[in-house]
């Protein structure tokens, strides 16, 4: 007798150590290995399935059939349930909804990795019922298509479980059949709120009578043709035939389309056809486009508008798209200053990384800039002649006629007057509180052909002014001296040197870089000749005689040498494989400056007549050059200003 109680205390000493090693192993953090019990839930009353029922999993823990909780699931509208344990465990599964449907229950002792697959048996313990639910528009007009969801729970205390969801008839009705009662439920439309008014009613269902709901919704979205135009960071110019990857996603999608190939047409346009709306647009470049661009405002939202008004998307290339100008079909407008302001004796114009444009004005003796917005403005001078340094616009310059800007947005300019206290190079830096401090990195006031540390060097009218390829030096050329200069900027010495004399050269005027940073151009006005200087050699030749006196000068990629001749109001360039010159306008004598400028008319149109042009910026970015036409005399007064010279085959 004593072994045979031995014996039972042993078995049940293990059944309860394994109860507790199943505690330890379902609670343990770690990944372990899981068995699957699914199941489907028939009525058998009339063999269809219940949806929407709660599925209670309980585990054995204790060696006498205790079971404690684990989870509940719902079965979906198939009536189906799945749920995974971690084995060995055996697992209770039973009905949970006893208040309505009649207890099953069934034991799954899960010993492996795989799938358990059972059957569960239940009916109505008081029979069934149904939902009827009408969607109305707000306009009280039956609502066709909509989805309408009904959720349902046994008590107050329960979170409620989904049922079913169904789309609404031509009468805008739906029918939640085969419900068992007494249960509280829920029905609401089921669509996205951001594409549908919200609606929602509960109540209980508690007899075989069908109970009768209104639900009221509008739709938030529309649909139709979505248009979208290119525009040009910077030019605000369309974007003609380029292609594009995009991809859609309005407010009923979850999530975007798939990428799509698409192109802006001739007039940078292109429509997104039937989409619905609100939505969002992405828009990126694909190995077809033409350059590689960014899109400014890269997510853009939709709207009823865009079916109407075309939804401007700004593009940024991030490569120049125009690096050798177009030659073809240039057409001349002029640049007009907002803000009330007017250039008189534009020299030089230049532009930094940020796409701001400045001028320097000769005659005003002040800087104009214009920012990438197109807003104009007066950040350094004046208007009084003289040389001043301190604060931007209370300092005073002789003569601007050279400008270069760094790429950290310091711009220098020259002082050539041939007055006493010209004969300067200066220095305009923004301060933090977007205010700008002029000074004088170079020269005494005093003409003279001194090299020398800053201020100890002298200038003879320095008159244009460039960068070095790695922007660590400025070139500088002279008018009086005829001479060009090297001021090395890599330290606060800012020591001058003379870079080179060219022979019988006079009255110089600027230079330009080619893109590959090995040879220079200078313009020499008095000869009418235009130097070379060859970086490899450091030495300096004529390169042509152009018969027109030389002022502007700019080097592009696809060697093309753009440059302006003053007295000769014209506008030319050279093809420096060929050494070949093409007059681009109409040759106007020095005398013959009277009558109104024209725009919008080709450059080779007489209507289209510069004046005094010197200084020439081409900008990659957009294909625009930009001529400062000094002197534009007609019959009511003198003011300079700039043109914009632009091929119609952009």
């Amino acid at each position: 007798m004593m072994k045979r109680k031995l014996f039972y205390a042993t078995c049940v000493a293990l059944i309860a150590f394994a109860a507790c090693k199943r505690d330890d192993y379902w609670n343990q953090t770690t990944v372990v290995q899981r068995g699957s019990i699914s199941g489907t839930l028939t009525n058998t009353d009339d063999n269809t399935v219940l949806k929407g029922v709660k599925i209670l999993f309980q585990r054995q823990t204790k060696a006498n059939g205790d079971q404690t909780f684990i989870d509940t699931v719902s079965t979906d509208v198939k009536g189906q349930f799945r749920y995974d344990v971690p084995f060995p465990n055996l697992v209770k599964v039973s009905i949970r909804d006893t208040g309505r449907y009649h207890l099953e229950e069934n034991f799954v002792d899960v010993t492996e990795n795989k799938d358990y697959p059972i059957l569960l048996n239940s009916y109505p313990r008081f029979g069934i019922s149904q939902i009827n639910v009408q969607v109305l528009s707000d306009l009280k007009q039956p609502y066709m298509g909509i989805k309408v969801g009904l959720y349902e729970r046994e008590s107050n205390t329960e979170s409620y479980s989904v049922v079913d969801t169904l789309l609404s008839d031509e009468q805008g009705r739906v029918s939640f059949t085969g419900r068992a009662f007494p249960v509280r439920y829920k029905v609401k439309v089921a669509e996205p709120n951001v594409a549908y008014m919200p609606d929602s009613l509960e109540g209980a269902l508690l007899t075989r009578t069908p109970i009768e709901l209104t639900l009221t919704t509008k739709s938030l979205f529309g649909k139709g043709n979505l248009k979208l135009v290119s525009k040009q960071v910077f030019s605000n110019q369309v974007i003609k035939n380029e292609k594009f990857q995009y991809r859609y996603k309005s407010v009923v999608d979850k999530e975007f389309s798939t990428w799509e190939e698409g192109e802006f047409d001739n007039v940078g346009q292109f429509t997104l056809v039937n989409k619905v709306y609100p939505g969002d647009v992405e828009i990126k470049y694909n190995n077809n486009s033409k350059v590689r661009f960014e899109v400014q405002n890269s997510t853009m939202t939709l709207a009823e508008s865009n079916t109407v008004t075309p939804f401007q998307v700004m593009i940024k290339d991030l490569d120049p798209r125009y690096t050798k100008p177009i030659l073809t079909n240039l057409k001349v407008s002029t640049l007009v200053l907002n803000n009330g302001l007017s250039v008189k004796g534009p020299f030089a114009i230049t532009m930094d990384n940020s796409h701001n444009l400045y001028i320097a004005d000769g005659y005003k003796n002040q800087l104009f800039m214009i920012d990438a917005s197109g807003s104009a403005s007066v950040i350094a001078g004046s208007g009084a002649a003289g040389s001043v340094d301190g604060a931007g616009t209370a300092a005073t310059f002789n003569g601007m006629w050279g400008v270069a800007v760094d790429s950290s947005g310091t711009i220098y300019t020259t002082d050539a007057a041939s007055v006493a206290g010209a004969h300067r190079i200066r220095k305009i830096v923004k301060n933090a509180n977007g205010d700008y401090t002029v000074s004088t990195i170079a020269g005494t006031g005093t003409a003279g052909t001194a090299d020398g540390v800053g201020s100890a060097a002298t200038f003879n009218r320095p008159s244009g002014i460039i960068f070095d390829k790695a922007r660590t030096s400025l070139y500088v050329s002279e008018w009086g001296g005829a001479r060009l200069r090297k001021i090395d900027l890599s330290t606060t010495a800012n020591t001058v040197s003379t870079l080179a004399i060219p022979s019988g050269a006079g009255n110089l005027f600027t230079m330009t870089l080619t893109p590959d940073g090995k040879d220079m151009y200078v313009s020499s006005n008095n000869n009418n000749n235009i130097f070379k200087y060859n970086f490899t050699s450091n030495s300096i030749a004529p390169y042509q005689n152009s018969n027109v006196n030389n002022r502007g000068l700019f080097a592009t990629a696809g060697d093309v040498l753009l440059a302006t001749a003053g007295n000769h109001n014209l506008i030319f360039y050279y093809d420096l494989k060929t050494n070949v010159m093409t007059e681009l306008s109409t040759r106007v004598s020095s005398g013959d400056e009277t009558g109104q400028v024209i725009d919008n008319v080709p450059i080779k149109d007489e209507a289209a007549r510069f004046f005094q042009p010197f200084g020439i910026y081409y900008d990659v970015w957009t294909g625009n050059w930009y001529v400062a036409n000094n002197t534009n005399k007609n019959a009511e007064k003198t003011v300079g200003s700039v043109r914009i010279i632009r091929s119609d085959d952009i």
